[in-house]
């Protein structure tokens, strides 16, 4: 079938139904174009003339005008009577004047390209196109949707194609199971004009891979084989070929349709190949098979080498795997890598060694050799002789079993006390490291001490013992009482050192404690102690301090008698900026917490400023005052209402202690009320009487006065009495 005669396939026979969905791209080879045609093919002419039958729903356009339903085979779109929307474009092949399909589907899904498929069998498949959009960006912003389908099954959707002016790769991977013979591919479109080049349908085909190269010895046969068949087909069918030129021209070997060729005889120069496929049918089917890298045929011819190899007595030489320890001729067989065997002629030579053995007698760790031995041990020296042999010399070393020895004796001892160290008996020459040689010695020093000291054979051997004099020391920290008087001092050891735990404590020979804390305490001397385990003991002195005094004064209190309501100036100080005050006594403070405070008088009584440090210790100064009534009237017994500016007025004299007068009324002696004062302040004019009434002067002779004074503090007061009026 020509290119451009394609026949719509609409009949399939369908064996099985076809599952398909969108795959990841190929991961093997691909074939040649599964489709019936060769492109879109090329041409002089603008425009292909005769219908190519592409397309059975749309109509085919030699010229224009172009309208939806319709498609033509172009080398370019600058065409007379091109619509112009259209953009300029040309083929996307590398072939000139290559003709490229050019549709316009209009708005309903049509079918641009129908075609029936005979799969190669089941597996991987890709489905590619080259697309553009033939409107320009100035028309319309999204060009047509191009969908691939394989039988009724969408399995790629290009979406609008842009308007960019760029043909654009659109490709789709898609399973084909088993069973599925024949199915029928369509390039459904929607929309405005699009370009479409380089439709291809391409099988997924697997890799077989070959030795590049295979010897073969002297005319011997050999065997190709193909790595991994059984994994890559399902019911695989297979044709090796053979090419006697180099590669040019192929054929068939005859009844070589197996995954292994055996080659009987080989000839070297000619090259090999093995294609493989699903079925036979999709062998020898166009696009297919998959095809195997070519192989090359070598041949080699066997080896004869002759060697003489020396070796020591004792020793062995290898000839391939083959040991030799004989001397002589011998002829080994060393089979090659492509199955050519290398004949070796070897002629050994032995050359003798020599041994010698000897015993030595050590002390233990004595050197012998450069070196210190301590168990027996068999030593074997190796020495070249002038032939290049090992000769060796043994030595049988026996070692003097050591003992273990240990120091006796008390090996912790008290400051200025003494011990006596016993080193084992029954050996000689015994030497200490304080000096003495004999098999004691007595120390009064903590430290370490060896003895030496040989055996009856003179070996020597040495022990030693660490002596541990308990000097105790230790630290005291004192926490002084908070308060002068108070008795919560402490003392505390934080720390001993040297001794042996446990430690025990006591304080100026009291009783034996496993605290290390005394509290409770009043400030004088102490003697702390520690005693360990050991009943070795140390003790230091050390005096608890008593806290500083509190110094307060104060200042202000006033001698003699006050009187009700009469102010002072108080002020208390202490060493301590941060101290606390707190005033009290029958009166009023204006601030009973601050150092310095005004105080009204109001009663007689004790007056008590306490002072208090951050620490919480207290001081207190207080004393006794003599305050008078708190309620205080100062009243006239006569007046003289002249005029002379002398005891003009008959008024009252009020102490400070008085906040206002309720009422002041003056009577005759029969009752009658001839004036009303009040209620005003103190001082007031209002309650001043000049002798009269309602203006006229009143005769000389006794009047009475009635009084409500309201003093501090809400308390009101009644007085009365009488007064005399002289003229």
């Amino acid at each position: 079938m020509s290119s451009l005669s394609l026949k719509l396939l609409f009949t399939l026979c369908l064996l099985h139904p076809i599952s398909l969905l969108a795959q990841p791209v190929c991961e093997g080879t691909l074939s040649i174009d599964l489709l019936t045609y060769d492109g879109f093919g090329a041409g002089q002419e603008p425009v292909q003339t005769d219908d190519p039958f592409l397309s059975s729903l749309l109509s085919y356009q030699s010229t224009g005008p172009w309208l939806p339903g319709t498609y033509s085979l172009m080398n370019t779109t600058a065409l007379p009577g091109s619509p112009p929307c259209w953009i300029t474009a040309q083929g996307n092949s590398n072939e000139e004047k290559d003709y490229f399909l050019a549709a316009y589907a209009g708005a309903d899904p049509v079918a641009v390209i129908e075609q029936g498929v005979e799969w190669c069998g089941e597996g991987r498949y890709t489905l590619a196109a080259d697309l553009i959009n033939l409107s320009s960006d100035t028309c319309i912003e999204n060009g047509a949707t191009i969908s691939f389908f394989i039988d009724s099954t969408e399995v790629y959707n290009s979406g609008p194609l842009p308007s960019n002016g760029n043909w654009e790769a659109h490709q789709a991977a898609f399973d084909i199971p088993a069973g599925t013979p024949l199915s029928t591919v369509r390039i459904i479109a929607a929309g405005t004009p699009f370009g479409m080049d380089n439709l291809q349908l391409q099988y997924c085909q697997p890799i077989l891979e070959l030795p590049d190269t295979v010897h073969f010895c002297n005319g011997q046969a050999t065997t190709l084989t193909l790595n991994g068949a059984d994994t890559l087909f399902s019911s695989p069918a297979w044709q090796w070929q053979q090419s006697f030129d180099g590669g040019s021209t192929w054929v068939d070997v005859d009844g070589a349709t197996a995954p292994t060729l055996t080659i009987d005889p080989p000839l070297e120069g000619v090259q090999y190949r093995i294609l493989g496929a699903n079925s036979p049918v999709a062998l020898s089917g166009a696009g297919c098979a998959s095809l195997s890298n070519t192989v090359s045929l070598l041949e080699q011819q066997p080896v004869e080498v002759y060697q003489t190899p020396v070796i020591c007595q004792g020793d062995t030489a290898y000839i391939g795997q083959t040991p030799l320890y004989e001397p002589g001729n011998h002829s080994i067989t060393l089979p090659g890598g492509s199955g050519c065997d290398s004949l070796v002629h070897a002629f050994l030579f032995v050359h003798p060694v020599y041994e010698q053995w000897f015993t030595q007698h050590l002390c233990y760790g004595e050197a012998f050799l450069g070196m210190a031995w301590t168990t027996d041990t068999l030593l074997t020296l190796q020495y070249e002789t002038m032939a290049g042999c090992d000769s060796l010399v043994t030595y049988d070393i026996e070692v003097a079993a050591p003992d273990t020895f240990a120091i006796t004796g008390a090996l912790q001892i008290c400051t200025g006390a003494a011990t006596t160290l016993s080193a084992p008996g029954g050996y000689n020459d015994y030497v200490w490291s304080n000096g003495a040689t004999a098999v004691t010695t007595i120390v009064t020093t903590g430290g370490t001490y060896t003895v030496s000291f040989t055996d009856s054979q003179g070996c020597p051997y040495e022990a030693s013992a660490t002596v541990i004099s308990d000097q105790l020391l230790f630290d005291v920290s004192a926490i002084p009482p908070d308060c002068p008087d108070d008795q919560d001092g402490q003392l505390h050891i934080p720390w001993v050192e040297s001794g042996t735990p446990p430690y025990a404590y006591r304080l100026n020979g009291g009783d034996w404690q496993s605290g290390n804390h005394f509290e409770g305490l009043a400030p004088g001397d102490y003697v702390t102690e520690v005693q360990d385990a050991a009943g070795c003991s140390a003790e230091v002195p050390i005096y608890l301090e008593a806290p500083q005094e509190i110094s307060l004064s104060w200042s202000g209190w006033a001698n003699g008698l006050l009187n009700a309501g009469d102010t002072l100036f108080l002020n208390a100080s202490a060493a301590d900026a941060n101290t606390q005050f707190e005033w009290s006594g029958p009166g009023r403070f204006s601030c009973a917490s601050c150092p310095s405070t005004q105080f009204t008088a109001l009663t007689s009584g004790r007056f008590r400023v306490r002072a208090t440090t951050p620490e919480g210790c207290t001081a207190t100064l207080d004393t006794t005052l003599a305050v008078a009534s708190r309620y205080r009237l100062y009243l006239p017994t006569a007046f003289s209402p002249n005029g002379d500016g002398n005891n003009d007025y008959f008024e009252p004299g009020f102490g400070s202690n008085v906040v206002r007068v309720l009422r002041w009324d003056i009577y005759d002696r029969w009752g009658g009320q001839l004036f009303e004062g009040g209620p005003a302040l103190p001082g007031a004019p209002q309650l001043r009487w000049d002798g009269s009434r309602d203006g006229a002067p009143l005769p000389p002779g006794l009047y009475l006065y009635h009084g409500q004074i309201e003093f501090e503090h809400g308390q009101v007061r009644e007085t009365s009495g009488e007064v005399l009026l002289l003229r």
